[in-house]
């Protein structure tokens, strides 16, 4: 009977070396774990080194354990994992635990890079975002798919509201972690939520949306600033330094070089910091720069990796200018996604509006009483009754979230679309009002000219849409909004487009 992965040990002077051969999955984790353990205390070296290279599948328990392993034994042993397939190097990437390992090509890199001195301790993950309570569906593509399959992640086939076939997850708790990394890797490609109101539920959309945003552009952050740099002719000067390939290399020296390096390395955060907060308060009409602003800055000098950090630590001055450019750039689209959220509040305001006047006109008592509409909208009850019908007869409103684009090449781009679409038109007051006096037609504008028409969305509305435009514009951010309003089916379909 098959009980799993298993491993052989193999002392190469001062470095164990564990063979693992199987695969690590959820049946055998916790043996397997045991063995690893036993051979490393045993053997008594401080020097570790996994060799996954007859290993075909790790799944999620399989990630946990080598991430626990690690993180036990990370004070008293340096451990290396290496010769790992294709597919299991993708699971590790995919789900960022990547980052906090060792992760080498082939056992000789691994011997080498433990015969020099170690690198400090990586730092702690970040806490995991709380899940959200947003039921949904939220749609693979086919490497989603692969993905999923590989960590045992399970999915299922789905319906979408257009009737298309599709596999993804029937989430009724939003797993924001994992959708946030399916996301950023270009794996999931849908995301629709149907309910009779949003009004409930709307932090919680706004927290998935600014997320998602958040991740994306933080994801895309890095390779734009390596890239931004790279053009430059003192970084390319640095960039051709065989002593700089050399250490781009080598994990372990260019951590060395880095700690060497460190107030300067700090200074020069400190200038890219100062510089950017210099044109947020040359930008602002008060003068001053917000500490929202500021932790935004903070955050995307985190992401910088180490060997960009070395390649500005060693040009210095030189290169402060291009990378507060790059950085105050991505401040301000990560600004722009807070506004995004605004804006998104504001379509659900008027879908909600049109949605509750359109159930209302279908009263009986309302109909025949059209001037008691506003009246009884006022009344909770009452909406709660028509969200309850709304239920009953499965005429809900939709959100749609859908992805194109390479999040992870800067030079692919990048675009969410955003669709709310609902019963009734947006932009009109009661159809009961004028009934037969138009004709039934399609008619599509922006929201922009819907809001002016609008005597009561005219306002911060307008206000939002009009500053999100222009701070695209400045980023060169592409930013658009469409409105079709079907009076033959009476349906609005209105959608938001963003492409970074």
């Amino acid at each position: 009977m098959d009980m799993g992965a298993r491993c052989s040990i193999e002392i190469l002077g001062d470095v164990a070396v564990l063979h693992v051969a199987g695969a690590v999955e959820m049946a055998g984790a916790d043996t397997l774990r045991d063995e690893l353990l036993a051979r490393i205390q045993g053997s008594g070296l401080s020097k570790i080194v996994l060799d996954l290279e007859n290993v075909p599948l790790v799944d999620s328990s399989g990630l946990g354990l080598f991430m626990s392993l690690s993180q036990q034994l990370s004070e008293s042993k340096r451990i290396r994992f290496c010769n790992m397939a294709g597919n299991v190097r993708a699971v590790f990437e995919y789900m960022g635990v990547a980052t906090y390992l060792d992760l080498d090509r082939t056992l000789e890199e691994s011997l080498a890079a433990l015969a020099k001195p170690g690198s400090p301790p990586r730092a702690a993950r970040n806490v995991s975002p709380k899940p959200l309570d947003l039921p949904g569906k939220y749609l693979l593509n086919e490497a989603g798919q692969r993905y999923c399959s590989q960590l045992r992640i399970p999915v299922r086939d789905l319906r979408t509201y257009a009737g298309e076939r599709a596999v993804g997850f029937d989430w009724k708790i939003c797993k924001l972690d994992l959708l946030r990394k399916l996301v950023v890797h270009g794996l999931i490609t849908t995301i629709e939520i149907s309910r009779p109101e949003f009004v409930s539920a709307r932090h919680a959309l706004l927290d998935l949306t600014r997320t998602i945003l958040s991740g994306i552009l933080h994801k895309r952050f890095r390779p734009e600033l390596k890239r931004r740099l790279r053009r430059t002719p003192e970084a390319a000067r640095i960039a051709e330094d065989p002593a700089f390939i050399g250490l781009a290399g080598d994990r372990a020296a260019m951590a060395s070089a880095l700690r060497r390096r460190a107030v300067w390395s700090a200074n020069l955060r400190t200038s890219i910091e100062e510089e950017c907060a210099a044109r947020t308060r040359a930008g602002s009409p008060e003068g001053t720069c917000d500490e929202d602003t500021l932790a935004r800055v903070s955050s995307l000098l985190d992401e910088v990796d180490d060997e960009t950090a070395l390649l500005l630590a060693l040009a210095g001055a030189d290169l402060v200018g291009t990378a507060s450019d790059v950085v105050y750039s991505y401040a301000r689209r990560l600004e722009i996604a807070e506004h995004l959220c605004l804006m998104l509040a504001e379509f659900i305001q008027l879908a909600e509006k049109s949605f509750l006047i359109n159930l209302a006109e279908r009263e009986l008592f309302v109909r025949s009483h059209p001037d008691e509409l506003e009246r009884m909208l006022a009344e909770e009850a009452f909406r709660d009754r028509l969200r309850d019908r709304a239920v009953q007869r499965n005429e809900l409103m939709l959100l749609r979230m859908d992805f194109t684009g390479t999040v992870l090449d800067p030079s692919d781009p990048a675009s969410i679309r955003i669709t709310v679409r609902n019963r009734g038109l947006i932009g009109y007051g009661s159809r009961l009002e004028t009934m037969g006096r138009r004709a039934k037609a399609v008619k599509e504008n922006t929201l922009e000219q819907i809001l002016k028409a609008d005597e009561e969305g005219g306002g911060m509305g307008l206000i939002y849409h009009t500053l999100l435009r222009e701070k695209c514009a400045a980023e060169g951010m592409d930013f658009s909004t469409s409105v079709i309003r079907n009076e033959k089916e009476d349906e609005t379909i209105a959608t938001l487009n963003l492409t970074l």
